[in-house]
């Protein structure tokens, strides 16, 4: 199963063409700006030998960048010029510039230490920056088959290959992404070495003896040269902006973080050091980290078919779901190691959330869908989408969250920029991507993964495909199938596990229909509801066909084992979670107001945000109130919001969800 490329796909959807238009105009043209304001564009500049002045930022600011090139690659058409074909164009000449002529690119220690390399590879970054540059060059070469960038990131992909030949476990990154990069150079190259040099990585990474002692000697070497950073840097302004991170901060912690945060260092979970692959059954430590190393393993299965990787990362992925997953699909529930806690330990207030985590969920369920075609993974890439990843950017483009509670009391506002902005670009990068994730194929057979506008031809199988959909305000989809081809094809398409009844007619005559059972938990019990339906594309022959999913308005209920909630519900519509805002609710507290249950609606308002769906509710005074998406919260200003609210339902009532159980 290989996905249909984003260049073949054309999306006329209009939730997500307008997000895309947007991440287009405003913004990727923004994010540079912030680039120069940050000194990150800079920092290349001076080693380049271009500019004068001291290098800016954290030791992995290059990074960013490279995610901006990434994201403008996949939007760039062969032949594209204008404002952001410029700038990249710049990018890849400065990058051209700075690198050594073997190919390294480091700009923390081409300046602050030159001729120093791989020093400290469990914190500072190297290796991750560089799989971000190569990355960018392998999209734009996918988008426009443009060689000048790619040729840049080979070299410098041939030079990590050479000098990690012979690499044992101390010497795997400290935080992944190398891997997939490789993975994807040699997709496109075919060049064994990358292969090779990523399962290195892969493979070797957990086998250390005392990874707490190789972590604590990396902190001491990274301070000393933190020291000598800070000498030479004395006296100038090495802030640039002058944003702060306070986003990324609540006034509560859990108990005890400082002390669990050293003992996940120390004890190698942190960086998933703990043990190796096949051993690394339960999702452990920095979310981002576990996430990009799932995608990985994900990926290298794919090329390999080593059955004990899939079966490891398989239980990985239904631990995290059915324990370690908040119910907008964000993961991460500690801050300081912005990570994993313990299983159920899903709080609110305090809850991580990050969106670079979410991002790299979705690319570990896109990769599992096609080492598996099992449905459940496309299901969980949608509500994700929709959800934990959605809600990092603004309405504009310009103003973002880095971590994405349950419950804010007012004080977490999106900013316009952070120290460490990892996030902007990296989501910048997943909407320019969205088309690649709608439809899949094989030899005989073609999936439709998500119900997203668009049109696109199948070349070799001699079949073009329109979607029309109403999602994710309807659950409405109109589907052609025109085939040139003179046998038989298959078309899979997604019943949701959001939905409690499907109906499904092929060329007017009713072909599915479910009312499925309720009751089932938000958890994996909830995503194993996810099926395809098949229906064959005749030769020669056109089909039209129709999907009914109705979206009600229905509640889950947190599992017995998350403590803190007592007696609450969140309120889900198709594959959309809702939350309560205090901007559009003034009179209303969201902890202790009583709802009635028959007065529950929904209202699709297009005026509100550029028009959104609302669920309305009344309260034992019959006053009105109501929610928004999730994904759109924090858009008006300050504003407390809560994801799970009083239960409307008590033990003798029917709940919207029965007896749905999990968070």
């Amino acid at each position: 199963m290989r996905e249909i490329s984003r260049t073949y796909v054309v999306i006329t959807d209009p939730f997500w063409a307008h997000r895309q238009t947007r991440n287009k105009t405003s913004a990727l043209p923004y994010q540079w700006e912030q680039y120069e304001r940050t000194g990150t564009i800079d920092n290349f500049r001076i080693v380049s030998g271009s500019n004068q002045g001291i290098r800016r930022g954290f030791f992995y600011t290059d990074s960013d960048l490279h995610k901006w090139a990434d994201a403008v690659s996949r939007i760039l058409q062969p032949g594209d010029k204008g404002d952001l074909a410029e700038k990249l164009r710049d990018y890849i000449v400065l990058m051209k510039n700075a690198m050594d002529s073997d190919g390294y690119l480091y700009t923390y220690n081409q300046f602050h230490f030159p001729g120093t390399r791989w020093k400290n590879l469990p914190i500072e970054h190297e290796l991750y920056c560089m799989g971000h540059f190569i990355e960018a060059g392998v999209e734009l070469y996918t988008s426009t088959r443009r060689k000048d960038l790619l040729e840049l990131v080979t070299i410098t992909a041939d030079r990590i290959c050479e000098d990690f030949a012979n690499a044992g476990p101390s010497r795997t990154p400290g935080h992944q992404q190398i891997e997939l990069a490789l993975i994807k150079l040699y997709r496109i190259t075919n060049n064994e070495r990358y292969l090779t040099t990523a399962q290195r990585f892969i493979e070797k990474r957990g086998h250390m003896h005392f990874p707490g002692i190789a972590l604590l000697r990396s902190f001491i070497s990274h301070s000393r040269r933190s020291s000598i950073v800070s000498k030479q840097n004395a006296g100038t302004d090495e802030s640039g902006a002058g944003f702060d991170f306070s986003e990324t901060f609540q006034s509560v912690e859990p108990p005890f973080i400082g002390l669990r945060s050293f003992l996940s260092f120390f004890s190698g979970k942190y960086q998933q050091q703990h043990a190796p692959l096949r051993k690394q059954l339960i999702p452990e430590g920095h979310s981002v980290r576990w996430a990009y190393y799932m995608t990985a393993a994900a990926m290298l299965y794919r090329e390999n078919n080593d059955n004990t990787i899939l079966d490891a990362i398989r239980v990985a992925w239904e631990k995290c779901v059915d324990t370690k997953m908040y119910v907008t699909g964000g993961i991460g529930s500690l801050p300081v190691i912005e990570g994993f806690g313990k299983p159920y330990e899903l709080p609110d207030d305090f809850a991580y959330c990050e969106t670079c985590a979410a991002i790299g969920n979705i690319f570990f369920n896109h990769e599992m869908l096609h080492a598996t075609r099992d449905t459940r993974y496309a299901d969980l890439v949608e509500w994700q989408l929709y959800n934990a990843a959605s809600v990092g950017i603004s309405l504009e483009g310009n103003a973002y969250f880095y971590r994405n509670p349950m419950k804010s009391d007012g004080t977490l506002q999106r900013h316009p920029w952070f120290n460490t902005a990892c996030c902007p670009s990296n989501i910048s990068r997943l909407w320019a991507d969205i088309g690649s994730y709608i439809y899949s194929a094989d030899e005989n057979d073609i999936w439709i993964n998500q119900y997203i506008s668009s049109t696109t031809g199948i070349i070799e199988k001699g079949i073009s495909l329109s979607i029309k959909s109403e999602f994710p305000w309807e659950g409405n989809v109109f589907i052609e199938a025109a085939s040139n081809s003179n046998r038989e094809i298959r078309l899979h398409l997604r019943i949701p596990s959001w939905s409690g009844e499907a109906v499904i007619k092929v060329n007017g005559k009713e072909m599915y229909r479910e009312n499925r059972d309720s009751e089932d938990s938000f958890g994996l019990s909830f995503f194993n509801r996810s099926t395809w339906f098949t229906v064959g594309i005749p030769a020669l022959k056109t089909i039209q066909v129709e999907c009914s999913f109705p979206m009600v308005v229905e509640t889950i209920h947190p599992h017995k084992k998350v403590t803190g909630k007592g007696d609450k519900a969140a309120f889900y519509r198709g594959p959309l979670v809702y939350c309560f805002e205090s901007v559009d609710n003034p009179a209303i507290h969201p902890d202790t107001v009583r709802i009635q249950p028959d007065t529950i609606h929904y209202h699709y308002n297009p005026d509100l945000m550029g028009g959104t769906g609302t669920i309305g509710l009344t309260n034992e005074n019959n006053e009105w109130f109501r929610l928004i998406p999730y994904f759109l919260w924090g858009n008006r200003g300050p504003s407390k919001m809560r994801v799970w609210l009083p239960n409307p339902y008590n033990s003798s009532s029917t709940s919207l969800k029965g007896n749905a159980a999990h968070e």
